[in-house]
């Protein structure tokens, strides 16, 4: 007997969904929340290429600015409804969208050339905002606000989201934008790489944070980096040159050896010099040993003792009594008066 063939039909196969589309790639950037207040503006690409470019910040590309806006900007956004403010304080833009000074400050320290650079090299290693602001006004003469600085950070300078080998990719990309079109296609290349590399943000970012890279950063923009003590200053550069030697001895590629004979000849050479350097409580010590406090050890004599033990003393405590004439006078030769006797 032959076997029945089933005439039961198949049950079509459910269609595999299609694969989710990875994530548009994106360029590191500094003032993307900038980008994005535009975005939310509802402002075309055309417009916000054209926005950027006059404050001589890099734009993305329009795929990088339709993934942008397919992500965060929903269908309809009007950022004068109740629904939006939320939306705009959890993206750092409340202050923006609100016209307050401090967003409308910020925009003048992106258009002010010096001013930016000195906020943006001062960010970069790490300056509390307070002192910028101090330096500002300062050294420039400027009016710089604490929150302003502060804004400014959030919206075009967050370097928060940046490793460091995107911070020197980005900043020099920044900086060669405003070096080329200051000084306009001379075709120089020489020229602009000494200015960029000259540029305090490029100063910056090769330095860690420390009080030492803000004075070079001060230098750079042609500023006095004021008066440091040297006792700090050879502290700190012991323990560079520390770091430095464990380097390249924990490294031994080529010449680290070199290197870490030189920086122990570095770190003699600062210890002598630390022998010689006097810090601020040794010439105070030498101040104050020109005067000496002495005391005698003998028994204080006591009032009878001064007295020759011979008469009682005492002493009234009391306050005067009311009946005392004011014109009385203690001890005064006076004559009583017969009515008084």
């Amino acid at each position: 007997m032959s076997a029945r063939k089933s005439t039961a039909k198949a049950k079509p196969r459910a269609k595999a969904a299609p694969p989710t589309p990875p994530p548009p790639k994106r360029a590191a950037t500094l003032h993307a929340r900038y980008i994005l207040a535009l975005l939310l503006e509802g402002r075309n690409d055309q417009y916000i290429h054209a926005a950027l470019d006059a404050d001589d910040l890099p734009c993305p590309s329009d795929e990088e600015l339709d993934g942008l806006r397919a992500e965060f900007v929903p269908k309809g956004f009007k950022p004068t409804t109740k629904g939006a403010a939320v939306a705009l304080k959890r993206l750092g833009l409340a202050e923006y969208f609100a016209k307050k000074p401090v967003a409308q400050e910020a925009l003048v320290l992106l258009r002010q050339p010096r001013q930016r650079e000195l906020v943006e090299a001062g960010l970069i290693v790490g300056v509390p905002t307070a002192a910028i602001a101090q330096t500002v006004r300062r050294y420039l003469k400027r009016e710089a606000s604490v929150a302003a600085i502060e804004t400014y950070r959030l919206l075009y300078f967050d370097t928060s989201g940046a490793t460091r080998s995107q911070l020197r990719v980005v900043v020099h990309a920044r900086v060669r934008l405003a070096v080329t079109r200051a000084v306009g296609d001379t075709g120089d290349e020489v020229a602009a790489r000494r200015a960029i590399s000259g540029d305090a943000r490029m100063v910056a970012v090769g330095m860690v944070a420390s009080p030492m890279a803000w004075r070079l950063v001060m230098m750079a923009c042609g500023f006095s980096p004021g008066r440091c003590e040297i006792a700090d200053v050879i502290e700190s550069l012991e323990s560079t040159a520390v770091v430095r030697a464990s380097e390249a001895l924990l490294r031994g590629e080529a010449d680290d050896e070199r290197r870490a004979s030189a920086y122990v000849d570095v770190l003699a050479k600062l210890q002598q010099i630390r022998a010689s350097v006097q810090t601020p409580e040794v010439e105070v010590a030498k101040k104050l040993n020109a005067f000496r406090l002495v005391h005698s050890v003998a028994k204080l004599p006591t009032i009878s003792e001064l007295a020759g033990g011979t008469a009682n003393y005492t002493v009234d405590v009391s306050p005067p009594s009311p009946a005392v004439e004011e014109d009385a006078v203690v001890g005064s030769d006076a004559v009583p008066s017969p009515a008084a006797e």
